[in-house]
C-alpha cells in the first residue's frame, strides 16, 4: 500500500481490504505500513489501526533505512507503542555500492542478531 513514504489513507485501505477478504472467504492478509525510518505510522494511526480492530500481528512496519541503524529505529518505534507490532528493514537506499555499505549492512545484521529478545 505504497512504497518510501507515509500513506495517510493505510489504516482505511487495509480495514477495506479485511473486510473484502472475509466477504470472499480469502486467507489471512499481510499488511506492509510503506514507512521509511522518518516516516512511521503516527501515534493516531496505531490508535486508529486498533479501534478498527485491525490485525497487528499481520502489519508489519517497513523502517527502510539507508544503510544501519535499523535496529535502533525499530526499538524507537517498539518503545513509542503498547500494541505488538512488527518491523523489518526491507530494503536499504544507501545511495552507494561499496565496501562501506556492506560493512554497515553487515553491523545492522549482526546487531539485530546478537539484539536482546525484549
Amino acid at each position: 500500500l505504497g512504497n518510501e513514504q507515509y500513506n495517510p489513507f493505510f489504516v482505511e485501505q487495509v480495514a477495506a481490504m479485511e473486510l473484502r477478504a472475509k466477504q470472499l472467504g480469502a486467507p489471512p492478509l499481510r499488511y506492509i505500513f510503506p514507512s521509511t525510518y522518518n516516516a512511521l505510522p503516527t501515534d493516531a494511526d496505531l490508535e486508529r489501526m486498533a479501534s478498527l480492530g485491525l490485525p497487528f500481528e499481520r502489519i508489519l512496519m517497513d523502517i527502510h533505512v539507508g544503510a544501519g541503524g535499523a535496529l535502533a529505529v525499530a526499538k524507537n518505534l517498539f518503545s513509542r507503542t503498547k500494541y505488538p507490532i512488527g518491523a523489518a528493514n526491507l530494503e536499504t537506499n544507501a545511495g552507494a555500492h561499496d565496501l562501506r555499505r556492506a560493512l554497515l549492512e553487515a553491523a545492522d545484521v549482526l546487531a539485530f542478531f546478537n539484539a536482546p529478545a525484549e
